[in-house]
C-alpha cells in the first residue's frame, strides 16, 4: 500500500487538494454523492493498481467539502487520506495561514492512534498472561485437593514432601510473574495517558484556530461562522478519543483483578507452606524430645544398673535361659539400659499421639 512506502513511526496523513469547477459545484448542490464520486475518481488516479482505501466520512472544513478515508480504529489497513475540494478562494487562503497548525494536529492525531494501536497489542499480551495465571492457580490448588492429599489433610497428616516442595517453588515463581503482569498493566495505563494528553493538545489547537478566525475582521458575521466551524476535525477529539480511552479503562478495570488474584494466591500458598513447615518443625521437636528423654533415661539406668546386680559372691555368673551360655555382667547392664530407653520412648510417643485425640473428644468449656 501507498502508506507503507513512507514507513513513518507515527504514521502519516495524505492530504489531496483540488479546485471545484462551476459545473462540479452545481452538481454538488443537486447531488451530495457527486463529491464522494469525485473523490473516488481522484483516488483511482492517484493510487492506480492498488486496493482503494475505505471511505470513512464526508463533511465540510473552512466552508469547502472534504472527504476522509481510513478508519482510525484500523490505521494499518489503509492509512489516513484526506481529499479536500476548494470551492472558494477564502478556503485556500485560510489553509495557507494555518498549514503549520495542521501539521501539529496531524501529529497529535497519529500519536493518539499509535498509542491505541499499541494498547491493543498489550491487551492481547495481558489477556494471555491472565489466562495463564488463572490456569496455574487452578492447577496448584487442584493439586492440593486431589483425593489422596485431601484424605491426609482430614486425618491431620499434612503435606507430603513433594507437595511441600511444589508449593515452595510456586512461592518463588509467582512474584516475578506478578511483577511482569504489573508492568504490562502499567504500559496499558501509559498509553491511556498518552491518548488523554494528545487529545487535549489536539482540541486546544482546534480551539485556538477557531478563535483566531473569529477574531479576524476580514469576514462578515455569516462567513465567520462558516469558516470557523471545525466540527469535521473535532469529531476525532470529542468522539473517537473518548472511545479509545473508555476501551482502555474497561480493559484495565477487568485485568486489574489479575493482580489481586495473584496476591491472594501467593498469600494462600505461603500460608499453606508456613503451616506445613510449622507442623514439620513441631514433629521434629517432638522427636528430639522423645529421643532426648529416652537417652537420658538410658544414662540413668546405666548408672544404677550395676547396683541392681548382686556382686556377692564376686564370681557369680549369668547364663541364658535353658542354656550354658554365659552372659557377661556388662551385657546385662547394656540390655537393661536399652530396654528401659525403648520403654520410655514408646511411652512418650504414645502419649503424644493419644493426647491430641483425647483433647478433641473433650467437650468445650
Amino acid at each position: 500500500m501507498l502508506h507503507k512506502s513512507v514507513n513513518s513511526y507515527f504514521g502519516q496523513t495524505l492530504l489531496l487538494t483540488a479546485w471545484l469547477t462551476e459545473s462540479q459545484k452545481a452538481a454538488a448542490q443537486e447531488d451530495p454523492n457527486s463529491i464522494k464520486n469525485l473523490g473516488q475518481l481522484c483516488l483511482k488516479s492517484f493510487i492506480s493498481g492498488e486496493d482503494l482505501p475505505e471511505f470513512y466520512r464526508q463533511g465540510e472544513l473552512f466552508g469547502s467539502p472534504i472527504l476522509e478515508y481510513g478508519n482510525p480504529n484500523y490505521p494499518d489497513k489503509f492509512g489516513h487520506i484526506l481529499i479536500w475540494f476548494f470551492d472558494s478562494q477564502t478556503t485556500s487562503d485560510i489553509w495557507d495561514i494555518y498549514y503549520p497548525d495542521f501539521l501539529d494536529l496531524f501529529l497529535y492525531r497519529h500519536k493518539i492512534i499509535l498509542a491505541y494501536k499499541e494498547s491493543r497489542a498489550y491487551y492481547s499480551e495481558i489477556r494471555k498472561e491472565y489466562e495463564k495465571i488463572e490456569l496455574d492457580i487452578d492447577n496448584t490448588f487442584q493439586y492440593l485437593q486431589h483425593d489422596e492429599a485431601h484424605q491426609r489433610q482430614l486425618k491431620g497428616a499434612g503435606l507430603k514432601q513433594e507437595e511441600l516442595e511444589h508449593l515452595q517453588r510456586k512461592t518463588i515463581d509467582m512474584p516475578p510473574r506478578a511483577v511482569k503482569y504489573a508492568r504490562l498493566l502499567m504500559n496499558l495505563e501509559i498509553r491511556q495517558n498518552t491518548i488523554a494528553i494528545n487529545a487535549q493538545n489536539y482540541q486546544k489547537n482546534l480551539d485556538q484556530i477557531s478563535l483566531d478566525i473569529k477574531s479576524r475582521k476580514s469576514y462578515n458575521r455569516r462567513d465567520t461562522k462558516k469558516y470557523s466551524d471545525l466540527s469535521f476535525l473535532e469529531l476525532f477529539s470529542k468522539e473517537t478519543c473518548p472511545q479509545f480511552q473508555e476501551q482502555i479503562k474497561f480493559d484495565l478495570g477487568y485485568f486489574k483483578h489479575g493482580t489481586g488474584l495473584l496476591d491472594k494466591a501467593m498469600e494462600a500458598i505461603r500460608g499453606v507452606v508456613a503451616i506445613a513447615e510449622a507442623r514439620r518443625d513441631a514433629e521434629l521437636q517432638a522427636t528430639i524430645q522423645v529421643v532426648g528423654s529416652a537417652l537420658g533415661f538410658v544414662g540413668i539406668v546405666a548408672s544404677v544398673a550395676p547396683y541392681l546386680i548382686k556382686q556377692d559372691p564376686p564370681d557369680r555368673k549369668f547364663y541364658l535361659p535353658l542354656s550354658n551360655i554365659e552372659i557377661p555382667s556388662f551385657m546385662i547392664v547394656l540390655l537393661i539400659s536399652l530396654g528401659a530407653g525403648f520403654g520410655v520412648w514408646m511411652s512418650v510417643w504414645a502419649i503424644k499421639k493419644i493426647l491430641p485425640k483425647i483433647k478433641q473428644r473433650l467437650p468445650f468449656r
